[in-house]
């Protein structure tokens, strides 16, 4: 199955047949206020992008019982809106791409060897922080081998990753990433498994490059008698206000927080709280600037 829809404003795509190999939906909307559904069920190989510019927009791609999907959403210019559903999928990717101005995007993937990426920029090669907008993006993802990226470049930012997994029959993992470049930020990291297989590996970072800051993950990998179990946090947080957060229960932990000051309220925070649980744990913090504080418990 192949469709390519062109409109100005509300376009709905299904792919409905079973088991349909390499359906293909592509919805392009130019103009001013948009809305696109595309829904595809039990597809190998499914694709669907969405592509609109101009001001209102809105967006969903629901690929269920798919194998080797992929979903794509590009929105350029005004409150934009995005989510991209995957339900009972495998080996799927998705990408949003929002280039200003109130954004918003939600990715949701259960069962396993998935990866979403959701870009919020400001439509420049140098952007300042302030062109992006309000920002926040959600990615949620249960099952083995996942991978999350966020990227927000300017202003009201908020990031969270959730990644939860069994690995009773494979190595399980998670890998998550969240870049902010400026303004009120927050950010939020969680992975939680539980663990039977021989290796669980979970790699999170939080990279802050300047204003209100705050950072936090949690790692926790439930014990079932698997062999090692490395988990790895960092999280950088240039100029501001900085705090960061960082809870490790597992084998094999690694929690890195550098925060490079700058200040000027909520009376000059810094402060970083890092607390493990488990053997084989190792803590870095760096602290430039302020008012600092800094919090270490190893159990």
């Amino acid at each position: 199955m192949n469709a390519t829809l062109k409109s100005l404003s509300f376009a709905v795509a299904l792919g409905l047949a079973g088991l349909d190999a390499h359906a293909q939906v592509t919805v392009n909307q130019d103009g001013t206020s948009h809305s696109a559904t595309v829904e595809q069920i039990s597809n190998w190989r499914a694709s669907a992008t969405i592509d609109q510019s101009g001001t209102l927009q809105s967006a969903s791609v629901t690929q269920d019982g798919t194998f080797y999907s992929s979903a794509e959403v590009t929105q350029s210019g005004s409150s934009n809106a995005a989510t991209v559903s995957h339900s009972s999928t495998e080996s799927t990717s998705a990408e949003i791409l929002q280039d200003g101005t109130s954004n918003t995007a939600d990715v949701i993937q259960n069962n396993y060897s998935h990866s979403a990426k959701v870009l919020q920029q400001g439509g420049c090669s140098d952007c300042t922080a302030s062109v992006a907008r309000d920002n926040v993006a959600t990615i949620s993802q249960a099952g083995n081998r996942n991978q999350a990226q966020v990227s927000q470049s300017g202003e009201g930012n908020t990031a969270t990753v959730s990644q939860t997994w069994w690995s009773s029959l494979s190595a399980g993992y998670g890998d998550a990433n969240i870049l902010q470049a400026g303004r009120l930020n927050t950010a939020s990291i969680s992975q939680v498994g539980s663990a039977s297989s021989s290796s669980e590996s979970n790699l999170a970072v939080i990279e802050q490059r300047g204003d209100n800051h705050v950072g936090r993950i949690e790692q926790s990998v439930g014990d079932s008698g698997s062999d090692s179990r490395n988990l790895n946090a960092k999280v950088m947080q240039d100029g501001s206000y900085n705090e960061s957060t960082i809870t490790q229960s597992g084998f094999g932990n690694a929690a890195t927080t550098t925060q490079s000051g700058t200040g000027i309220s909520s009376l000059d925070v810094n402060r970083a709280t890092i607390s493990q649980s488990g053997s084989d744990s190792s803590v870095s913090i760096t602290q430039t600037g302020t008012r600092h504080s800094a919090s270490v418990t190893q159990r």
